[in-house]
């Protein structure tokens, strides 16, 4: 084949495609017929087009620009192709010297690999409205949903809006491509108006909205939204309320406010003050959450020592010691725990616990356990029908399966029987004769005495919850 006119770049890659690739003088000149003369002319030609491309050349005659490939080579196209695509989006040099045998087998693997993990890629949920309060999550909320998404050259749409603190958290190859992403010409465009129409339909009806008008970019609406709520009268506002939390913040049992909620609004202040550059050691975070532990439990405070002695690293290696104890310490029998199921947290106004700050007697402050608006502090009670109807069915399982609801009812189950056997037995006389009043035969008298016997039963003891009886006392199927 004659290099015509060919320049060193197009003799360097030729070289590549024959001593690297394997292919014949006729298949590079079927890849250069189809303006494929230069390296880089194989960037972002993905895996599908070139197996594409491929099976159209294998199916033409070769006077009409065809030429079989084979699998190996088809693969080996594709591997080069990727291998030049991965230099350009993370910045690097294309230098084919680069590009041998052992090159060539890794770009397979990993092309392939990227391809298939293409197809099945996790979804995650789009963020939630924009809350004033909330913005320092929020605005990381809309960076881990925009890096979960790709462009159509597979970068994700988060170069649009990148910022290096978070940017930073990124495995170093991810990095790389986010950082070299250009944000200019028609595939910047295109994903900076998904970025602005994804931005628009979280802030629309909030107040976030008046820092938006007239922007029609993705990239300057975010930045226009961090340069008021990361502004420095904005960042100080959070700066003090995130101290202040800190200092007002204590746990002291799980049915006031679990140890779980204790630690994520501890997380959520000491992230605060990381955004706004007054960190705190990690140290101080693991002696803070020790010392706002003030519970009266004996192991508790056993495990609190244990804890600064052999898991006070980092924050996180104490708060998950410390978390796992104090399941294990109070496990989901716990009162505290009764509003929770399998699935994720239910609504804040289902809460059970909730706080009166005194009592009538203005003595301690009391705690009141509730479901639905339903007292559940005395799991033992009686609980009416309407009552047994609003709570949920793990808080209903709870109330039956409790130790001492079930002492007390076997406790009523011997009091039935005792009444029951008392109530029925006959008086006889010394002398042997059946007493008779009023002249009342022994079977009316037996159906009186029955009588008053079940009604002294039906009302001096309480029914199960939403438990009804029918005339006589016999108790209706459970509506559990």
């Amino acid at each position: 084949m004659q290099a015509v006119d060919a320049n060193p770049a197009e003799l360097r890659f030729m070289e590549c495609l024959r001593n690297v690739l394997r292919f014949t003088d006729r298949q590079i000149q079927v890849l250069q017929d189809d303006g494929y003369v230069l390296v880089e002319d194989l960037a972002y030609w993905s895996y599908e087009e070139i197996t594409t491309w491929v099976s159209h050349k294998e199916k033409l005659r070769v006077n009409a620009g065809g030429s079989p490939y084979g699998d190996m080579k088809r693969k080996s196209l594709i591997a080069l192709a990727w291998w030049v695509t991965e230099k350009i989006r993370t910045g690097q040099t294309v230098n084919l010297d680069e590009f041998d045998d052992v090159a060539r087998r890794d770009a397979i693997i990993e092309s392939k690999v990227e391809y298939d993990s293409s197809k099945g890629e996790l979804s995650i949920d789009k963020p939630e409205k924009f809350k004033y309060e909330d913005w320092p999550e929020w605005e990381k909320s809309v960076y881990t949903y925009l890096y979960s998404i790709k462009n159509s050259i597979g970068t994700p749409l988060v170069y649009v809006i990148r910022k290096p603190v978070f940017i930073r958290e990124l495995e170093p190859r991810d990095q790389q491509i986010i950082n070299n992403a250009s944000q200019n010409g028609a595939v910047f465009r295109n994903d900076s108006q998904q970025v602005l129409t994804l931005l628009r339909s979280l802030t629309t009806g909030t107040d976030a909205e008046n820092w938006m008008h007239g922007i029609n970019c993705g990239k300057l609406t975010m930045e226009s939204l961090q340069s008021h709520y990361d502004g420095d009268a904005e960042a100080e506002k959070r700066k003090q309320a995130a101290k202040s939390d800190l200092q007002s913040l204590y746990y002291r049992h799980e049915v006031a406010f679990s140890f779980e909620k204790y630690i994520n609004r501890m997380k959520k202040c000491f992230d605060v003050l990381e955004k706004y550059q007054v960190p705190y050691y990690e140290e101080d975070k693991v002696k803070l959450l020790l010392d706002k532990i003030q519970s009266n439990h004996g192991e508790v405070k056993t495990q609190v020592s244990i804890c600064r002695a052999s898991y006070a690293d980092t924050f996180v290696k104490a708060s998950t010691y410390m978390s796992r104890e104090i399941s294990r310490i109070f496990p989901s029998s716990n009162v505290a725990s009764l509003n929770f199921g399998k699935g994720k947290q239910r609504n804040s106004n289902r809460n059970v616990s909730s706080l009166n700050n005194r009592n009538k007697q203005g003595g301690k402050r009391s705690i009141v356990a509730k479901n639905n608006g339903v007292d559940i502090s005395d799991l033992t009670r009686f609980y009416t029908k309407e009552e047994w109807k609003k709570l949920d069915a793990d808080v209903k399982k709870k109330i039956l399966e409790n130790p001492a609801r079930k002492k007390l009812r076997e406790e009523k189950k011997q009091r039935e029987v005792s009444a029951a056997g008392s109530g029925s037995a006959q008086k006889i006389p010394s002398d042997g004769a059946s007493v008779v009043t009023n002249s009342i035969d022994k079977e009316s008298e037996d159906r009186i005495v029955a009588a008053v016997i079940r009604g002294v039963m039906e009302s001096s003891v309480p029914n199960e919850p939403g438990e009804e009886r029918w005339p006589g006392g016999c108790i209706k199927a459970d509506p559990w």
